[in-house]
């Protein structure tokens, strides 16, 4: 009986700590949400490696928010960051969908970024950054896909190796798929993009 009340004391104090432990965590993370740009950036860019600090998810958004062109760099280097309260269970499966908040936040930050994300499709160092910033750069120019496909295409023949040329042309040709569930003008504005 003495052991289950030590047990129960110690387990009730595990979760204090833990709910004390987070109550600071979110007034740190408050205090950051307020911050100027140039605090937030310095924050993500100290992050950059070990990405362990549960504010990220938060200054990425704000800087979205924010639309600050000046956050561009910065948040492309965490286009494969997914924000932990969203991953996947151990056991498999999840209870809500995946979220990478540097896609939104380049998203808001719109056509700016555009250079930027063409960069990180031609360069493809992780799978998952590259797959984050075509889709980006799909949703920046959802309403003017033939648009997209044509700086593609001038990035292409830009591109100094074959690697990059056969990146930027993979993303080409998944705009030029997006263009078909749109309406018979966007698909032959794309076709048209897509056959210079």
């Amino acid at each position: 009986m003495a052991s289950l009340m030590r047990i129960a004391l110690t387990l009730a104090a595990l979760v204090l700590a833990t709910l004390v432990c987070a109550q600071e965590q979110k007034e740190r993370c408050s205090e950051l949400w307020e911050a100027n740009t140039e605090d937030l950036l310095a924050f993500l860019q100290d992050q950059q490696t070990e990405r362990l600090s549960p504010c990220l998810p938060q200054a990425i958004s704000t800087l979205g928010k924010r639309r600050e062109v000046r956050a561009t760099h910065v948040l492309i280097g965490y286009l494969d960051y997914l924000d932990p309260a969203t991953a996947p269970l151990p056991s498999g499966g999840a209870v809500v969908r995946p979220n990478y908040p540097a896609v939104s936040a380049l998203f808001q930050i719109g056509k700016p970024a555009r250079v930027e994300l063409i960069s990180a499709v031609q360069n493809g160092r992780l799978p998952k950054l590259f797959e984050n910033a075509w889709k980006t750069y799909e949703y920046v120019y959802r309403d003017d896909l033939a648009s997209g496909i044509r700086e593609l295409q001038a990035a292409m023949a830009l591109a100094e190796s074959e690697g990059e040329r056969r990146r930027l042309e993979n993303a080409c040709q998944k705009l030029a798929e997006a263009c078909k569930s749109g309406g018979k003008a966007e698909a032959q504005a794309c076709e048209t993009a897509s056959s210079r």
